[in-house]
């Protein structure tokens, strides 16, 4: 069974599905932590990112690599030895580790969910040509406002910490100096997107790509969601989604999706300029 590869922008859904493809009997990977995101897989798209000098916040440097198909191919042959190992077991946990590890496979619906896949899909549709893609959107200014606020809290807490816990000091320099992890920074989530247009510019670029890549695949292993239609009608698109991804569908409780906000930027009159500003850019992805 091929994998179920959800794509999307920072902030756009993403962990929203993968929760929904949890309810539905998807198996995501073990350890996937509050955004539920496979720690295995994210590594792998950290670890394609760095050999460009690329980051989630500045993904521009991945494309140098469109040109250099010889290293393309040694690339996705490393990461598919990586998936044929015992490191897998990493994202299969004990229970699954040997039937994966025999068969490069599951006898279940699988897949993971990161974000970076968004930009490095590339490399996954050559190592599994017929996967199965979940592309969610959300309209772009509300993930600049979102990625802005998340980046602004997240920096006051940290310095906050430092100042007055003398523990989280010493986290600190464990957690960036001897034990790093590929994508935690010590104060800041992202400096840059604290700036609005950087958001959007982001936003604009995770969807070109994924759209790009989309074109070569088979219209039916494709699932087009929106974070917003989402929200609005999570029955009808919880067995859109079981359907795309051959689970049974079982009627589950919808509360947590009421309390959801969708267009909340419309609220906000600098948030709504910004709207006018980028009506081209969003009308390209259908907002």
């Amino acid at each position: 069974m091929n994998p179920i590869i959800v794509v999307g922008m920072h902030r756009s859904g993403t962990s929203l599905v993968s929760r929904v493809l949890k309810s539905l009997n998807v198996f995501m990977g073990v350890n996937t932590g509050d955004h539920d995101e496979s720690p295995f897989f994210m590594n792998i798209n950290s670890w394609i990112l760095k050999q460009t000098g690329a980051a989630w916040d500045n993904p521009y440097g991945l494309e140098v690599l469109e040109k250099e198909k010889s290293l393309q191919q040694i690339y996705c042959r490393f990461i598919k030895n990586i998936i044929g190992s015992p490191l897998i077991i990493k994202y299969t946990g004990l229970l699954k580790f040997f039937p994966f590890l025999l068969s490069k496979n599951l006898n279940k619906p699988w897949g993971w969910k990161d974000p970076l896949n968004s930009i490095t899909l590339n490399f996954w549709l050559h190592i599994f040509p017929n996967a199965k893609v979940i592309y969610v959107k959300r309209h772009g200014i509300d993930v600049a406002a979102s990625l802005k606020t998340r980046a602004e809290n997240f920096e006051i807490k940290s310095i906050k910490r430092y100042h007055n816990n003398k523990l989280y000091r010493l986290y600190c320099l464990y957690r960036q100096f001897l034990r790093p992890k590929a994508r935690q920074r010590a104060f800041n989530a992202s400096i840059s997107v604290k700036n609005l247009d950087v958001g959007i510019e982001l936003w604009k670029y995770y969807n070109s790509q994924i759209e790009k890549e989309l074109s070569n695949i088979k219209p039916e292993n494709i699932l087009k969601l929106t974070y917003e239609n989402l929200v609005l009608n999570p029955e009808e698109n919880m067995i859109e989604i079981s359907k795309f991804c051959g689970t049974e569908y079982k009627k589950v409780k919808f509360e947590k999706f009421k309390k959801l906000r969708i267009l909340a930027f419309k609220e906000n009159s600098e948030l709504n300029k910004l709207e006018s500003k980028y009506s081209t850019d969003l009308e390209l992805f259908g907002y």
